[in-house]
């Protein structure tokens, strides 16, 4: 493998555990986390529904780093939009035929900025009694249908009352009222809004504006019933509002696909049912011979149900001189049919065509 890539020219490098800076892929999912952790935070087990649509809005989201969407990027075009079809705006000069190059340049650009900055900024500092929000590290529950990358990513507010040193805080839960150590790249700053008042803390100085912090003493409360709701099947008929926009997508099927879906259920539910009736006739006991309702009503199909054939030493003979005398226990029929097939009763049959 490795000989092959060299031949190719691609340069080979593994990223470390836990360590997704690293690996520009996990910075993709990270956006597709975001995505469907906005529609789907109350309900993991839609998440699925959504894949369609996060995948089109991906491929035409414009890059911040690469400026180009990944759509432009791959086919060398722009991307059809929908409003394109509702609104006429100018015309677009064509992509250029070197986006490859100039997307490398501008990643290579932006990531040397990035890097920059990043060495250049200050640590956010805390105080104590400041409020503050802690990352969510709870894990994928099968069991309960949850999934991790659709939880929130922080869970609080929590209050600081004590700081150890720059990287570690001591917070207290409002609720149990207990005390915990926090690395601080593991807080954000926490941000409460009423209609009216806000407090916010920023760089150790506490700024007073139109909005003021408040207590959430329903926290507890609330994230159990969120957890309740999660366990709950998605109903595809419910109309759900949160999310990005307030527009979500509906799954119209055609008269053709439901009549397709109906014949299909009606072909399995038919399946199922031989099958459940050859099960039960071979757990009858070999010695034993099956009685029908009304032997009038037994066809050539439908004999089989009612005599044991796979005993060995059956005779043929045996078999029919049973199949006479069950039948000679009712009155002759009065009316024979004109033609007679696999469908017709055998009561309507003589002796000889019987054995026939």
């Amino acid at each position: 493998w490795r000989e092959r890539m060299n031949e190719l020219g691609i340069s080979v490098s593994f990223s470390t555990i836990y360590h997704p800076q690293s690996n520009p892929v996990e910075r993709y999912n990270r956006e597709i986390g975001r995505i469907l952790r906005t529609y789907c935070n109350e309900q993991h087990t839609k998440w699925p529904n959504m894949l369609g649509m996060v995948e089109e809005w991906m491929n035409k989201m414009k890059s911040e780093i690469t400026e180009e969407t990944p759509f432009e990027t791959m086919f060398k075009k722009k991307p059809n939009y929908q409003i394109h079809k509702i609104i006429s705006f100018p015309d677009q000069p064509d992509t250029d035929e070197n986006i490859i190059c100039l997307v490398a340049d501008r990643i290579r650009t932006k990531a040397e900025k990035r890097e920059k900055k990043k060495m250049s900024s200050k640590r956010k500092k805390y105080e104590v009694g400041q409020h503050i929000l802690i990352r969510n590290h709870q894990l994928s529950n099968a069991e309960n249908g949850e999934i991790k990358k659709l939880f929130n990513l922080f869970n609080g507010p929590y209050e600081i009352t004590k700081i150890i040193s720059q990287n570690t805080l001591v917070i207290r839960n409002p609720i149990t009222k207990k005390e915990q150590l926090t690395n601080i790249a593991e807080v954000r700053p926490y941000y409460q809004m009423n209609s009216h008042h806000y407090t916010k803390h920023d760089q150790g100085t506490s700024r007073e504006t139109y909005l003021t912090m408040k207590t959430t003493g329903k926290y507890e409360k609330l994230k159990k019933a969120a957890a309740e709701a999660r366990h709950k099947p998605y109903r595809t008929d419910e109309v759900d509002y949160n999310g990005l926009a307030s527009i979500r997508p509906i799954k119209i099927i055609s008269p053709a696909d439901e009549a397709e879906q109906k014949r299909n259920k009606e072909k399995h539910m038919a399946i199922i049912k031989w099958v459940t009736e050859v099960n039960a006739a071979r757990q009858q006991h070999t010695t034993d011979w099956n009685t029908p309702a009304d032997w009038r009503m037994v066809t050539e199909k439908t004999v089989h149900k009612y005599i044991p054939f796979e005993q060995k030493n059956i005779q043929l003979s045996d078999v029919i001189t049973y199949v006479t005398e069950r039948l000679a226990q009712h009155e002759k029929p009065r009316n024979k049919p004109a033609s007679t097939g696999e469908d017709t009763p055998l009561w309507y049959l003589s002796r000889n065509k019987l054995r026939k």
